[in-house]
């Protein structure tokens, strides 16, 4: 079986991270294949904004359902 543990933190300390590292052990020790992704590491911004998007529909005001 296969699982895929996602974080999305920038502490590696942080109890979210704990979490993730006892979830990687006890599926791998359960047989499981792990893949691992911390979005925070790979610049993953959750914050929804008009950077995003190249092209507007209207470019003086920003709706994220009409882009």
């Amino acid at each position: 079986m296969k699982a895929h543990i996602v974080l999305a933190h920038h502490e590696p300390h942080s109890f979210n991270a704990k979490l993730g590292g006892i979830s990687n052990r006890t599926l791998a020790s359960g047989g499981y294949d792990i893949s691992f992704s911390n979005f925070c590491h790979n610049e993953f911004d959750a914050v929804e904004g008009s950077h995003h998007y190249n092209l507007r529909k209207d470019q003086q005001f920003f709706h994220t359902q009409t882009k």
